[in-house]
């Protein structure tokens, strides 16, 4: 069983405990740094990570993630981004994700319904600066900015609902609406293609990047120690700074190595992309590729 398919199984049992806090979706990719804070604490976000209403992840700078929904739903998250999972509904008679509310409160993003297999279409709602976009199908792509918010629909059919504006119902593909912070909407007009393709590069997941994907094999070693305490103050610090980095042991010639290291990337290239781009940070001076899965201490 793939994960997704796990998850969504999951969402249908932990239906039926309210109590819970469900999953209801999976970080599928992940371009670090970033964070996801729920229960009142903070943590790195990791590739197969899975996210349960409430909990809002954030990026760094370059980072990207992609979450995929238990009904297929995809969304994807720029740099510098800031999103809140704050609603999930569940389906009374197939105890499967039937609605979803997401308040963007910074940065570019893109949404695609995709419905799974044996799910229909469900109820998302999207809130970008006071602004309600419902999408019962289709791809769209927004970024919410300091002064402004845009957003354009690829293609499919959403309703927006704007204090100003009102109600306005969009389907034509390649449509672009801004909302200036405190003034009248923009009205809906024509995107360019070639803007448009600017947009969505700051939203696209690329491989060869320093992507990290749940079955992953590659590592990237940060440094290693013969004493373990000696790592924990950069263990912190990365930590804090938005890497899932482990802790990890070798024995070699008879000595016993500590190592800190960050695995699941998803290619050698991969990888290289991300030691080339920490190195010189953290006092981390020579990183070095490893392959395989492992175990943590």
């Amino acid at each position: 069983m793939n994960c997704i398919r796990a998850l969504a199984l999951s969402v249908g049992i932990l239906a039926v405990f309210p109590a819970v806090a469900a999953p209801i979706a999976e970080v599928v990719a992940l371009q670090m740094p970033a964070w996801v804070k729920g229960d009142g604490r903070q943590r790195p976000l990791e590739a197969g990570m899975v996210l349960t209403q409430d909990e809002v992840i954030r990026t760094g700078i370059a980072a990207r993630v992609l979450v995929q929904f238990a009904d297929g739903g995809v969304l994807k998250l720029g740099e510098q981004a800031r999103i809140t999972l704050a609603k999930a509904g569940m389906s009374s008679e197939s105890k499967t994700l039937s609605r979803i509310m997401l308040v963007v409160r910074r940065g570019a993003f893109s949404f695609t319904t995709m419905p799974a297999k044996g799910y229909l279409p469900h109820d998302v709602s999207m809130n970008l600066g006071g602004t309600n976009i419902r999408i019962r199908r289709g791809n769209i792509w927004g970024r919410v900015g300091r002064h402004s918010a845009i957003f354009c629909l690829i293609r499919g059919h959403v309703t927006v609902r704007n204090p100003a504006a009102g109600r306005l119902d969009m389907d034509k593909p390649m449509t672009v609406f801004r909302i200036p912070r405190a003034l009248q909407p923009e009205l809906v007009r024509p995107v360019d293609p070639q803007r448009l393709k600017v947009w969505s590069a700051q939203t696209e997941v690329t491989s060869g990047q320093g992507l990290t994907v749940p079955n992953g094999v590659w590592i990237v070693q940060l440094v290693a120690q013969t004493r373990r305490r000696d790592l924990y103050p950069m263990q912190r610090r990365l930590v804090t700074a938005g890497y899932p980095v482990k802790l990890s042991s070798a024995r070699i010639n008879g000595r016993t190595f500590f190592r800190l290291r960050i695995k699941g990337f998803g290619s050698k290239a991969d990888a290289h992309a991300f030691a080339d781009r920490i190195r010189g940070h953290y006092d981390i001076t020579a990183p070095w590729l490893a392959r395989g899965r492992g175990r943590s201490i």
